[in-house]
């Protein structure tokens, strides 16, 4: 079960993100799998949410929480972008914020993320 839940979020979260001003590239799969281009002009904008998530340390347990930018094409996620994941997320986030529309806070559940995940 360990194992699945770990390749599942692989698949969903660790991903390979570059942005140009023409371009959006990404890789899903810590990168391994098929890049997919995605013209910047046809990104109709993008969703921004806080994910909550509860760590043990020792005996106690902290909350961090990651930010997350989720860009849309034709109505559909094509690209999660986390703070958590990105060490570029800030780079990312800036470009975003200039140069695609903010459509909201919007914060996926579990269905839309693997529906996400096996479209890829």
């Amino acid at each position: 079960m360990g194992f699945n839940i770990f390749f599942l979020e692989g698949i969903l979260k660790i991903n390979s993100i570059k942005i140009n001003n023409h371009e959006i590239l990404v890789k899903k799969g810590w990168g391994l799998l098929k890049e997919k281009k995605y013209r910047l002009k046809d990104i109709e904008g993008f969703y921004n949410y806080t994910r909550k998530v509860r760590r043990k340390k020792g005996f106690v347990y902290t909350i961090d929480e990651y930010k997350y930018l989720l860009l849309v094409q034709n109505g559909k996620i094509v690209a999660r972008i986390s703070q958590q994941y990105h060490k570029n997320y800030r780079e990312i986030a800036n470009f975003t914020q200039k140069h695609l529309l903010h459509l909201g806070h919007k914060k996926p559940g579990l269905l839309s993320e693997i529906k996400d995940a096996v479209k890829f």
